[in-house]
């Protein structure tokens, strides 16, 4: 530390006096973390109790993190004092006092320390006030409420089929987008994300007066701060231009916008009427592309046969020079001629008085779509928490219980504040008072403020900053500037770098402070700039796997950071650097649903779901289980559309035309597939798809490092389908939307890659950024663009509907989105400083441009990194060539490999099962299903009663009673359509269906068979043997073991009998499955050598049979009651 240059000691030490209450600036790598440590030790030695202190962060990383900060350093201070700087050891050693002095034993009670997530205490504050907050404390938060979102669209816009208020808003907006309902849901979906920015404002009715108020005084600001930048000096000569300009246009063109400074003797002011005059000012000096204007005609105003024109054209020449040299002033008056007469159209005030409406609904319907679903988002739960604490004025008890418990509040990441967030904290410190003996500590750096797709407002900080308050406390800005992390030539670069930007108006960096480096120089090439003429992104991939390799050979254990602006950015250096054997673990990069591992999963679980899905199928035979030939599918499927392909494989392929090789594997195929099928509906999707995939041989087919891909996609279709009634091909694409490819766990120093958004608080010695030449994607028009405008009447909310179809971005919406391209242009330069500021010894820049007209390098594209960069770079920058770049794989190679996997896939057995049953037993190749003689309805309705019964036992007999059966109609309904039951069979087969499972809760026999009570229960448990080197596999209703050590076989059946003899009946049902449970039998009792009975159950007639299994001799006595084994513990 002694070598360390600090120019903020001062701030550093101010911001730990408890007394005061402070918002701190931190850039990246000033250590704001270690002094946000040093204030929480500070604060421990003066409190009484340690849950009086609460530190907020934004992720639970970050926060276990902190906690850990302070147990290490409370833990040092004890053991070994000297590894602690002397500022940590003093608090430390205070705090350590204190927590021995008061028995808070922190060492050993960690949890008293209140560091948590601002989700976290939302969710608490909203828990624990339901009654105001409306929020249920058992529903789970989820990320990703994107499905929810949809529903409540959906359901918003399925009420244009009413006459209400509500049908006529959602007519007048689609008539808005040209009847596009698709459109309409996909922009409401994305509102819907967005409204912890909107909602406050819409719930209101909207008032038109208000708006333009609103309008108005954004307008009126601009037109002041134009007024501010223009020096006085230059006022009288400006009106002279003006004025002779305005005269010549109103005798020429009395028409033109000019014409309306004729006569002018003073400059316009800031009034709304001013913007006219000011941009007839704009249209005078400025050319249309907003550079200055160069030659004067008489459309200017400057007709040549006046004969004072020489004069006032050497006047505007200088003029325009002395406008130049004001910093933002030409730009700013271009700007101006794309803000609006704040007055709405007709049109535009319809149609935002009818999206308002809409917004409401489809608000009120994301509420009842949470409820069902028993989940919310986290902008739900920080509404909730809002609504717990109470009005600003009027708190709840809640509210007055948290301001008397909470004493000292430090937030972290202050500039990633959402404004519901933001309120949140005022309504905490909303009773404080200065001198209270309360303190507030927020610290943040608005260069680093990237999460505005996450709604973080980073005016936010900037305006606390700006009024030294928030709510009622007072807060003193302290600026950090010492950075701690990069070596001073990175330093120096990035400083004169930030200097070279802030000529951009947009650009953030005005007030920014240079860094100072508290390190020295460690290496001297610290940046290094590689630009290629080229558009094919395999050349900054050759040029990135060079800068690795020879990283890597200076130094194997220096960390190495691969960033990116964006996913599409990365192009193909994850796959080449594995191709030159270097380590890479890639967060959040590779999508889930893009490696083929996953896509063949997707089509196996389509094609066992659904049939008829062709394209499913087709993807499942060409997969590399099977690796059917093109032509061999064209042979099979080509003229042959009136039969889905599973009923053509199925009826057999005859002589198809295919090759013998091809035949072999299909028939291996076939076989497996067609005991999945069977099994479909009665068993869990997820299971039976993994199993089936095991038996096609999918394990031993793909490279070992992909099966964690195939783990975690069976792990979301389980999770899937224990909320879902009912999986398309849709509702899986959703569920794959958004899920990455988990980081490998390797050992040693791994290539990491990943975004520069996930990034943010990390550091690497080496840090390389491809990509700096490709623009990101252009965000798509909302339905709705809103500006927040914070001016002398407070905070308000400026809108403008989405255009018409057909006509141009003008007026209000122009200028709103205007706003909202410079904030986004304003984060891209904040997002490319959190990159280069992940560097601790080497930046590597890597940007590519295309070829000009003259062979060399054109300019950068818009909107990407490298343009941002220009002004610091371009001059000095010397584009090269690269050289061809071959293909990793030759057409050869992928030919020989299709030929391995067809090799391998000939000779394919079932072999992976969960056990081997002993040679001894008998070989059945397959036992035949349960509904392979009933009627097709009624194979649907065992399949649906199977599955509902699974259910039951899986939630236990408790939660079920014949109320609820009657309750799930709906669900038994969507089920029986998803099997493709007609009209007209639904309500006679959801009746029979309803019968059959209430039988089983009524009956007392039901009751003892679905008992929580028996050891190693299962139902619909699916079993897989190797039987004389043949596959076998069964599903068996209900097994378990009762008091007496006696394993039952159970099976339920469905049907109803019609005849006279019941007991006859059962008889007879009892000859036709005694082979088939007797083979459940001879396969379990292989694996659990102990006596085994077994039983059928007819619920609808309460009727049932039992046996004993021998395994001496297959023969055994059909009974009708349960007393020839004297078992009485079996029934209740």
């Amino acid at each position: 530390m002694t070598t360390e240059r600090r120019t903020d000691t001062w701030a550093r030490e101010r911001a730990l006096d408890p007394r005061h209450s402070f918002i701190v600036e931190a850039p990246a790598g000033s250590g704001k973390t270690t002094l946000l440590i040093q204030r929480f030790l500070r604060l421990l030695s003066i409190v009484e109790d340690p849950e009086s202190i609460v530190a907020i962060t934004f992720t639970r990383k970050a926060a276990e993190e902190m906690r850990s900060r302070v147990l290490g350093a409370l833990t040092a201070v004890r053991e070994s004092p000297q590894t602690l700087d002397p500022v940590t050891r003093r608090w430390a050693n205070a705090a350590l006092a204190a927590s021995d002095a008061r028995g808070w034993r922190l060492l050993d009670s960690p949890r008293r320390l209140r560091m948590q997530t601002i989700d976290s205490l939302s969710a608490m504050l909203a828990r624990r006030g339901p009654l105001m907050s409306g929020y249920a404390g058992n529903a789970e938060v989820v990320e990703d409420a994107g499905r929810l979102y949809r529903q409540a669209a959906h359901a918003a816009l399925a009420e244009l089929g009413g006459n209400s208020g509500w049908a006529e808003a959602i007519r007048v907006v689609l008539r808005h987008l040209d009847n596009d309902w698709e459109r309409l849901e996909n922009l409401l979906v994305q509102m819907l994300s967005r409204r912890d920015q909107w909602l406050r404002f819409v719930v209101q009715d909207p008032s038109r007066e208000a708006f333009e108020d609103a309008l108005g005084s954004a307008v009126g600001d601009e037109l002041a701060s134009l007024a501010a930048m223009l020096p006085s000096a230059l006022i009288p000569a400006l009106i002279r231009l003006c004025a002779f300009s305005g005269d010549n246009l109103l005798a020429e063109y009395p028409d033109d916008i000019g014409a309306g400074l004729a006569g002018l003797k003073m400059m316009p002011g800031s009034d709304c009427e001013d913007l006219g005059g000011w941009q007839a000012i704009a249209k005078m000096l400025l050319k249309r592309d907003g550079d200055p204007r160069q030659r004067l005609s008489k459309k200017e105003g400057f007709p040549a046969q006046d004969p004072g024109v020489a004069e006032y054209k050497a006047l505007f020449a200088r003029v325009v020079r002395d406008l130049v040299e004001v910093p933002g002033f030409m730009v700013a008056l271009n700007d101006l001629r794309r803000v609006p007469e704040p007055i709405y159209s007709a049109s535009e005030w319809r149609t935002i008085e009818a999206l308002f409406m809409v917004l409401k609904l489809a608000a009120a319907e994301l509420k009842v779509a949470f409820g069902h679903a028993g989940a919310v988002d986290f902008v739900e739960v920080s509404h909730a928490a809002l609504a717990a604490l109470g009005a600003a004025q009027d708190p709840s008890d809640l509210g007055l219980i948290f301001d008397y418990q909470i004493h000292h509040l430090l937030i972290d990441e202050f500039q990633d504040t959402s404004i519901t967030q933001f309120e949140l904290i005022e309504r905490l410190v909303e009773g404080w008072s200065e001198g209270d003996g309360r303190s507030l500590f927020l610290v943040g750096d608005p260069m680093q403020s990237i999460y505005r797709f996450r709604q973080a407002e980073v005016s936010l900080f900037v305006d606390t900053c700006a009024v030294g308050r928030l709510a009622s406390v007072p807060l003193e800005a302290l600026q950090l500037t010492t950075n701690f992390r990069a070596q001073a030539a990175i330093i120096e670069w990035i400083n004169r770098a930030v200097d070279d930007m802030r000529v951009d108006p947009v650009c953030p960096f005005a007030d920014m402070p240079r860094l100072v480096a508290a390190r020295g120089v460690s290496v001297t090439a610290a940046v290094n700039i590689h630009g290629l003429i080229s558009d094919d992104n395999n050349a900054e991939t050759a040029v990135v796997v060079d800068i690795v390799t020879r990283a890597r050979a200076e130094d194997p254990e220096q960390t190495i950071g691969i960033l990116v602006r964006g996913r599409r950015h990365l192009g193909s250096i994850s796959t080449a650097l594995i191709e030159a054997g270097i380590a890479v673990s890639a967060s959040e990069i590779d999508r889930l649903c893009d490696q083929s591992i996953v896509q063949d999963l997707v089509a196996l679980t389509r094609a066992l779901l659904h049939p008829a899905d062709r394209t499913a199928w087709l993807g499942v035979l060409r997969a590399p289980w099977c690796g059917l030939s093109l032509k061999a599918l064209t042979n099979l499927f080509e003229n042959d559309s009136n039969l889905t392909i599973w009923q053509r494989l199925a009826g057999g392929i005859g002589d198809a035309g295919i090759a013998a090789e091809e035949r072999r594997v299909l028939a291996n195929f076939c076989r497996i597939v067609e005991i999945a099928m069977s099994a479909v509906g009665r068993v869990p999707i997820a299971p039976l798809v993994e199993r089936t995939w095991i038996a096609l041989g999918g394990p031993n087919i793909y490279p070992e490092l992909s099966l964690t891909h195939a783990e975690r996609y069976l792990e979301l279709l389980s999770t899937c389908e224990r909320n879902e009634t009912l999986i398309t091909a849709q509702r899986l694409e959703a569920l794959l939307d958004r899920r990455y490819v988990a980081p490998s766990q390797r050992s040693g120093a791994a290539v990491e890659i990943m975004t520069v958004h996930r990034a943010k608080g990390l550091e690497f010695d080496v840090v390389i950024l491809p990509g700096l030449g490709r623009a990101p994607r252009s965000e798509p028009h909302r339905l709705l663009v809103w500006k927040q405008h914070i001016g002398s009447a407070g905070r308000a909310l400026l809108f403008a509907p989405i255009p018409a179809l057909g006509t141009s971005n003008s007026g209000i919406h122009a200028y709103l989105s205007a706003a909202e391209k410079n904030e986004l242009e304003a984060e891209a330069y904040r997002l490319l400083y959190v990159a280069m500021t992940r560097a601790r010894e080497v930046l590597h820049l890597v940007g590519s441009v295309k070829e000009d007209v003259d062979g060399g390098p054109s300019a950068p594209a818009s909107r990407s990194f490298l343009k941002i960069l220009w002004g610091a770079v371009g001059g000095r920058l010397n584009f090269s060539r690269p050289g061809a770049v071959t293909k990793a794989v030759s057409p050869k190679d992928r030919s020989e490999k299709r030929q391995w996997i067809r090799r391998r896939q000939g000779a394919l057995e079932w072999q992976h099962a969960d056990w081997t049953a002993p040679s001894g037993i008998a070989t059945e190749t397959r036992t035949e299903l349960e509904f392979s003689w009933a009627s097709p309805l009624a194979k649907q309705i065992g399949t649906v009663t199977h599955a509902i019964l699974q259910l039951i036992s899986g939630d236990g007999l408790s939660q079920w009673n014949a109320l609820r059966i009657r309750d799930m109609a709906p669900f038994i309904e969507r089920r029986l359509r998803g099997l493709g039951v007609g009209s007209n069979s639904i309500m006679d087969a959801r009746e029979q269906i309803v019968a059959a499972l209430t039988g089983v809760l009524v009956s007392d026999r039901g009751r003892w068979i679905l008992s929580d009570q028996h050891a190693d229960a299962e139902s619909e448990y699916a079993l897989t043997a190797i039987v004389g080197g043949k596959a076998s596999n069964v599903i068996i209703d209900r097994t378990f073991i009762d008091a007496h050590g006696v394993r039952w076989i159970i099976d339920f059946k469905t049907g109803t009998h019609t005849g006279g003899d019941k007991d006859a009946f059962i008889a007879s049902e009892q000859a036709r499955y005694r082979p088939q449970l007797e083979q459940y039998a001879r396969l379990l009792h292989a694996r659990d050598n102990r006596p085994i009975a077994l039983g059928l159950f007819f619920p609808v007639l309460d009727g049932w049979c039992e046996w004993r299994y021998s395994s001496d001799r297959d023969l055994g006595g059909g009974h009708d009651h349960p007393s020839s084994f004297g078992d009485e513990s079996r029934e209740p």
